[in-house]
């Protein structure tokens, strides 16, 4: 699919937004991350990653595509309906358990989905961008534990934290595939990787950052009045491309493609 949107940009003449996640860099044992962090990808996805991003750079080299990577944490908040983070939300609203899975203590980010949508396009419009990559951090470092208290109290369910450790995951993954795929990722969920969001919020004045206990009052609120008529993969599809439309309407528009399929 990126083949075809770097075609298509380049016969049109047209910029290519791209967001990015950290698979890119493996373990790290930074502070925080800039946007000269080294990739040191040891897993499938992040190696896969590296090499979308390589090709962006070579055709914007080779044949003048311009494009910009804006690199995001975790997203939550409406319309993301993944196993992890939906869940999360489904649970707290009707007093069942929150299942984590990984430690409950490491130093982690979050990005609401809408601010994500947001930092995408006001970095792709710009005509001062193309070549670069921006990383956008969550409004604050927290841990997984505070992060579902705050989800559990705006519930007002008061729902327990349960965690999956490590071995648990990979046991299951002898058994299903996804699980093993999940196990290769764990590593995100037991370890410090907080981005540096310093270059976007120098270019731009600042960073979108709702609040941890807004972005989850929303998100709840979604999921109380959500009726799902599709399945999961493709609403949040159509979810992320409305986002970036109504974004796109509060600004101008100009020749902009979205490739969004590593996000869906």
């Amino acid at each position: 699919m990126l083949e075809n949107t770097i075609a298509a940009a380049k016969l049109n003449k047209a910029k290519i937004m791209f967001p990015g996640n950290v698979y890119v860099f493996g373990h790290v044992h930074t502070d925080t991350v800039g946007e000269d962090q080294p990739f040191a990808p040891h897993t499938a996805k992040g190696k896969l990653r590296v090499r979308m991003e390589q090709m962006l750079n070579q055709s914007w080299r080779s044949d003048g595509v311009p494009y910009t990577i804006v690199r995001f944490p975790d997203f939550y908040g409406p319309h993301v309906l993944n196993p992890l983070y939906g869940r999360i939300f489904q649970n707290a609203l009707v007093g069942k358990p929150m299942r984590w899975y990984g430690r409950l203590d490491v130093p982690i980010e979050f990005c609401y989905v809408e601010d994500a949508a947001e930092a995408l396009v006001t970095a792709g419009l710009s005509a001062t961008t193309s070549g670069e990559t921006y990383h956008v951090p969550g409004p604050e470092v927290t841990t997984p534990k505070e992060w579902l208290d705050e989800v559990r109290t705006v519930a007002g369910t008061q729902s327990k934290i349960r965690t999956a450790p490590g071995y648990v995951v990979t046991l299951a993954g002898i058994f299903n595939p996804l699980a093993r795929e999940f196990r290769e990722m764990l590593y995100l969920k037991e370890e410090r990787l907080i981005l540096n969001g310093t270059k976007f919020r120098t270019k731009f004045g600042g960073i979108p950052a709702t609040p941890y206990r807004d972005g989850i009052r929303k998100t709840l609120d979604w999921f109380k009045n959500q009726h799902p008529r599709f399945p999961a993969s493709h609403q949040k599809s159509r979810s992320f491309l409305t986002i970036l439309a109504n974004c796109l309407n509060r600004t101008a528009t100009g020749d902009v493609l979205c490739n969004i399929c590593t996000i869906l």
